[in-house]
């Protein structure tokens, strides 16, 4: 984490990418037609996927993807989004690169 301030709140976006790249993903291999990659929160720190996953919806921007609404925040080279509901049901966060949510764009994928 930062050396300023590790682990308070607001997260920085240097810490959420820092903890981008601590963490394992995994490919989304039920979804080949969506290819991204997921992490899960029992693999990471608990209070830190909650943090994450609060500033993903507090700071990310909403887009719509395959029929739904999701609010999607930009680090590490990926798109990063949750699945919604309330932060003590989230198990999950997603994530996708520029380059595969550039190309979705332009090819009209998931919309």
């Amino acid at each position: 984490m930062s050396a300023e301030k590790p682990g308070e709140w607001p997260l920085t976006h240097k810490e959420v990418e820092e903890w981008c790249r601590s963490v394992e993903w995994r490919l989304a291999v039920t979804r080949p037609d969506n290819p991204h990659s997921y992490t899960l929160r029992r693999h990471t720190d608990l209070f830190m996927f909650q943090k994450i996953v609060l500033h993903i919806r507090e700071c990310g921007c909403q887009q719509r993807w395959w029929g739904s609404d999701y609010t999607m925040y930009r680090a590490d080279g990926h798109h990063l989004w949750t699945m919604g509901g309330p932060l003590e049901t989230a198990i999950l966060i997603n994530r996708k690169t520029d380059a595969q949510v550039r190309e979705d764009e332009r090819t009209g994928k998931g919309r």
